[in-house]
This record gives C-alpha cells, sequence and structure tokens, in this order.
C-alpha cells in the first residue's frame, strides 16, 4: 500500500464551548490535538471522523480478498478492484 497523503488517525468529534460563537459546528481532531475538518452537519462527524478507520480497514480486507479469502458474490478480482477504487479515493488518488 502507498503511504498515506493525510493526516493519521485515529481522529475524534469535538465540540469546543469556547469556541461555540466563532464556530458553532464540531470539529475533527486528530490524535495530536490538530483540527482536521470543520464540519457543517453535526450528523457528519462521526462518519468523517472514522475515516482512517475505514480506509484502514478496507486495506485489510482487501489483502484478505487478495490473498486469502474468496467469496461467492463476487470474484476475489472484483472485490479486490472495487476496495482498490475506495482506497485510492480515500487517499485522494485516482479511482
Amino acid at each position: 500500500m502507498s503511504e498515506a497523503k493525510h493526516t493519521p488517525g485515529p481522529w475524534r468529534v469535538e465540540l469546543d464551548e469556547v469556541d461555540l460563537k466563532e464556530w458553532p459546528h464540531p470539529r475533527i481532531m486528530s490524535i495530536n490535538g490538530t483540527c482536521v475538518a470543520g464540519v457543517q452537519y453535526t450528523r457528519d462527524a462521526p462518519l468523517i471522523a472514522a475515516a482512517p478507520k475505514l480506509l484502514k480497514a478496507c486495506e485489510i480486507v482487501l489483502k484478505a480478498i487478495e490473498w486469502e479469502y474468496p467469496h461467492d458474490r463476487m470474484t476475489p478480482e472484483e472485490q479486490a478492484s472495487m476496495l482498490r477504487d475506495v482506497i485510492a479515493k480515500a487517499t485522494g488518488g485516482e479511482s
């Protein structure tokens, strides 16, 4: 897998009471306290914060599909292709 071009996870959702007047929306914060993103809609915050874990899961599943676990509904090649596209989008690559 190529090296990630995003802020390393884990990320967390934060709503800082002090900053509510300036930005009254959740922020996505990295483990070292860097603001990764400001989120307009609170309902989107958990999904955005989960992005590093989702990416890692895709990478693990892709490896498993390519090397170990064939599945019935799609061929391993089809599954791997689909996951490669998702990983490329998540890491800023082309799909």
